[in-house]
């Protein structure tokens, strides 16, 4: 318990979780001063994951591309540097139409895993599209 104008170290602080967050899309890790951390001080941990694993680090001008499409899954396997530009053109080739992957399930009775890797994305990508509400 602090008395009133006391502040916790945050290593102390109750709800403390070893510097890691979730923003709701990636992982992050507390590590202020590191060359890709936010101006709240948190990096990506698949960028750290690759740093380690590769012993180097992470190229400057990329950002972690998920292999799989999975924003959690910072396997060292799974991460690949892209730059900006090839990164969203990858991701406008990934996207997928709700009405052709529902076809193709529907009509064409390919099943979710043909589908996820005839896109490349996860079952789970090819789940949500087949049940989108049109």
């Amino acid at each position: 318990m602090t008395r009133k104008g006391e502040h916790l170290i945050l290593d102390q602080a109750p709800g403390w979780k070893g510097g890691e967050s979730f923003d709701g899309t990636y992982v992050n890790i507390k590590k202020p001063g590191h060359p890709f951390a936010g101006s709240d001080g948190y990096v990506r941990r698949s960028i750290l994951v690759w740093e380690k694993a590769n012993g180097r680090p992470f190229p400057e001008g990329k950002e972690p591309h998920h292999l799989n499409g999975i924003k959690t899954d910072d396997r060292p396997e799974n991460i690949q540097p892209l730059t900006h530009a090839e990164h969203t053109s990858l991701h406008r080739h990934l996207q997928l139409d709700d009405t052709e992957v529902k076809r193709l399930y529907t009509n064409e009775h390919l099943t979710m895993q043909a589908l996820a890797t005839k896109f490349n994305v996860s079952i789970g990508t090819i789940w949500g599209r087949i049940h989108a509400k049109s």
